[in-house]
C-alpha cells in the first residue's frame, strides 16, 4: 500500500495519504501482471489474425475459378497463415519456458 501512497513529512511526522478505494495501488507482482496481460493480449491477437488469414486464404482458394495466379496467391496466404500460427505457438512456449526459468507466471499457465 505504501508503494503508490503519498507521504508528506511535517516536522518529523509522516502523513500518508492513501489512494481512493478501487484504485490499483501496485505492490509486489504488479509488473508481472501487466507484462503477462500484455503478452496474453498480443498472443490472442496474433492467433485471431492468423485464423482470419486462414479463412481468407481458404475462401480465395475456393473462389479462384482455376486461375493459376489466384490459386498461387491463395496458397501463399494459407502457407503464411499456418507459418504465423506456428510462430505464435513457439512464442507461447518460449515465454512460458523463460517465465519458468525466472520463477514468474507471465501467462497464468500454472
Amino acid at each position: 500500500m505504501k508503494i503508490l501512497a503519498l507521504t508528506i513529512n511535517n516536522n518529523g511526522q509522516n502523513w500518508i495519504i492513501q489512494p481512493p478505494a478501487g484504485v490499483p495501488n501496485g505492490g509486489s507482482g504488479m509488473g508481472e501482471k501487466i507484462i503477462g496481460t500484455g503478452i496474453s493480449i498480443l498472443l490472442v491477437a496474433a492467433i485471431l489474425l492468423a485464423l482470419i488469414f486462414l479463412i481468407w486464404g481458404g475462401l480465395d482458394y475456393i473462389s479462384s475459378e482455376g486461375k493459376k495466379d489466384k490459386i498461387e496467391r491463395a496458397k501463399r496466404k494459407l502457407t503464411f497463415a499456418v507459418l504465423g500460427l506456428l510462430i505464435v505457438f513457439v512464442a507461447f512456449f518460449i515465454v512460458t519456458f523463460v517465465g519458468n526459468i525466472f520463477g514468474t507466471n507471465l501467462l497464468g499457465t500454472r
